[in-house]
């Protein structure tokens, strides 16, 4: 809703969301003054007068002197894209306080990458820490009671052999002493690119 002539006389800066309009022309302040390449992402009001995500991209043009002589910019339309962050956030969090409500964690286990991603209740459970190292198998069999050991290792091998679904109780043996009981089921799932993942719960 801005005339060429509003944007010349620097008046677009009154379209920007009143929450963000230090942080943006700050940051935009800072990278012109230092002559650099900069992105913001920010909410800018439309004619209608509602507010629309944007994504500003601006890189400086020099000479053969190394003098920026103008300024190129494009302006992408990102309001789809942050609400469906906006809702995969909430999503997230939902997820999230019913696995803590009914200590129920998931987890995914790529077998052909050898890599384990764990729910924060799935670290609660094991009683690691979410922000200590990354999971993986042994992390699992270092909490398993000694007595189930072999049956939940050789559950492991056979899954791992056959792709096939995982059912399976046995006991944890916490540090501490404490015993847990968990049940473990887990599907199966080939790609078409042939490698395999276990997506389940705890």
């Amino acid at each position: 809703g801005l005339t060429t002539e509003d944007v010349r006389q620097g008046r677009w800066t009154t379209a920007l969301h009143p929450e963000e309009f230090d942080r943006i022309l700050a940051e935009r302040g800072a990278a012109i003054d230092q002559g650099r390449p900069y992105q913001v992402e920010a909410r800018l009001r439309r004619a209608d007068g509602s507010y629309g995500w944007v994504l500003r991209r601006s890189v400086p043009l020099r000479d053969e002197r190394g003098n920026i002589v103008r300024w190129y910019g494009a302006g992408t339309d990102i309001d789809e894209l942050k609400r469906t962050e906006q809702a995969l956030r909430a999503s997230e969090a939902y997820l999230a306080e019913a696995q803590r409500l009914s200590h129920t964690g998931s987890f995914g286990w790529d077998i052909t990458r050898s890599e384990l991603i764990w729910s924060t209740e799935t670290f609660r459970i094991f009683e690691y820490d979410p922000e200590g190292e990354a999971p993986t198998v042994e992390h699992v069999l270092r909490r398993v009671h000694p007595e189930d050991l072999a049956l939940v290792q050789e559950a492991i091998d056979r899954v791992v052999q056959d792709a096939q679904d995982w059912d399976l109780d046995h006991r944890l043996l916490m540090p501490d002493g404490r015993i847990k009981h968990v049940h473990v089921v887990a599907r199966a799932m080939r790609h078409s690119s042939g490698s395999l993942e276990f997506v389940g719960a705890v």
